[in-house]
């Protein structure tokens, strides 16, 4: 029997999660939904071209080409968003190839940080852990495995807010220092339940007016307690990066 050798990647690897699904299936149709996941995938794709990359498929059997930055895929209310590889070990070649770290972590920070305003506006507001680290990933056979992927559950699982934060994985990961302010990330004690999280996906920087009205409106909608926190901790949070931005003005 022929036993095949799946690559072994390092990647910057994002889960989102859209809260309240459950509410949502029940008071809208099923192809709304789905049609509000091609918005946010629309907005991923937008934050990266507007950044000089393109974002298609990141799945490619050929290490002689360099992959498109992110990838996604929808497995009902969770996304799942993969950089490209840092880099790859082929036990088939033992070799490892390597790749612009930078613009694996750029790509799929920028993606997130978009997502979040998108969903916001769209009413299907995201939660998102971004972690750092090894993982198999091929699209062919719908494999996606690894620790990367683990940590970013962990991460976005322990939130409270609608927003996103890094795991621990990411603060010695290549490409870092690159994104901290005045970069897409910028060090807040993000609201959790178990773990510290210290660096948050600053979404508010870039946001349309028309973010923050809906954002205020939702926290004062959402009735259940539990529901309506995740939405004061994001205007909170927002309100903090903007005093912030006003005064290095």
């Amino acid at each position: 029997m022929t036993v095949k050798f799946f690559p072994e990647s390092l990647r910057w690897v994002a889960m989102c999660d859209v809260l309240g699904f459950r509410e949502m299936l029940r008071h809208s149709p099923i192809g709304l939904i789905a049609e509000r996941y091609d918005g946010l995938v629309q907005a991923a794709r937008t934050a990266t071209r507007s950044h000089g990359f393109d974002i298609e498929n990141i799945y490619a059997d050929s290490f002689t080409v360099v992959p498109a930055p992110v990838g996604q895929v929808v497995f009902s209310d969770s996304i799942l968003l993969c950089s490209r590889p840092v880099a790859i070990h082929d036990p088939n070649r033992d070799d490892t190839q390597t790749f612009s770290t930078v613009a694996a972590a750029a790509g799929l920070v920028l993606a997130v940080r978009e997502m979040i305003q998108v969903s916001i506006m769209h009413e299907m507001p995201l939660r998102v852990g971004v972690a750092f680290g090894p993982c198999v990933v091929d699209q062919e056979r719908g494999i996606h495995v690894g620790p990367a992927i683990i940590d970013a559950f962990d991460a976005e699982q322990a939130q409270e807010w609608i927003g996103g934060a890094c795991h621990s994985s990411c603060l010695s990961a290549p490409g870092f220092d690159a994104l901290r302010a005045p970069g897409p990330l910028v060090r807040y004690a993000v609201p959790a339940k178990t773990r510290q999280l210290d660096w948050a996906i600053n979404w508010p920087e870039t946001a349309n007016a028309s973010v923050e009205p809906i954002l205020r409106a939702g926290a004062g909608r959402v009735a259940e307690e539990r529901y309506r926190r995740k939405w004061t901790n994001a205007v909170e949070f927002f309100d903090a990066t903007n005093v912030t931005a006003r005064l290095k003005r």
